[in-house]
């Protein structure tokens, strides 16, 4: 496994084409040449590996299958989850509920931030809608935002959180990809492949 995700490395998405990481690569060797950072030139060299290691990886087709297909790249399902989307419809169509008369004279005196309400039913639909999403790259973007609804109507749903930090990795929103990763380990803090990505996805030490 390489020390550190080659696609952040390069700072390109895993859905990149050949071309596309070959011209991150090009680019990045010019801006971190010896010649030109002087001043920050072991900093510099240092990068300039990483881009290399990430480039050796990325530009040769089967090592970089071998590196996509690992098993922690992939996305997370409930244990027993059947997934069912007859609910959609429903759902989008659901208006919230009114506040009552007693709601509303407290609400002149007393001004209190909403508490987040649980929906399982509504997460459990949007979470299947982001699985059904994850077919194709086309989509990709799409289910991270059904993950993210998931996550709004369930804030402790593992997988959602997981897969919207999976999801948002895949299109290059590597930050928002730690946030679904950090989320997912606080919720299953044993969950050790959270970890490994969190650990991939550092950046203490890059330019």
């Amino acid at each position: 496994m390489s020390d550190r995700d080659p696609y952040l490395a390069l700072g390109i998405p895993p859905i990149s084409t050949p071309e596309q990481i070959k011209t991150a690569y090009r680019t990045l060797s010019k801006l971190y040449h010896p010649d030109l950072n002087q001043e920050i030139a072991v900093a510099a060299q240092e990068r300039m590996k990483q881009c290399t290691s990430a480039y050796q990886i990325l530009s040769n087709k089967e090592r970089r299958e071998d590196y996509d297909q690992q098993p922690h790249f992939k996305v997370r399902v409930p244990k027993g989850f059947a997934a069912n989307i007859s609910t959609r419809t429903h759902l989008d169509r659901t208006a919230p509920k009114k506040p009552g008369l007693l709601e509303k004279l407290l609400g002149l005196f007393v001004k209190v931030d909403p508490q987040p309400v649980k929906d399982p039913a509504a997460a459990r639909t949007h979470f299947t809608m982001g699985l059904t999403l994850t077919d194709q790259e086309a989509f990709y973007a799409d289910a991270r935002e059904e993950f993210a609804r998931a996550m709004r109507a369930d804030p402790d749903f593992f997988e959602a959180a997981f897969n919207y930090g999976l999801m948002s990795y895949k299109t290059g929103e590597f930050e928002e990809a730690r946030v679904g990763f950090q989320k997912a380990s606080r919720i299953r803090p044993q969950d050790r492949v959270s970890r490994v990505l969190l650990d991939l996805l550092r950046t203490d030490d890059m330019l």
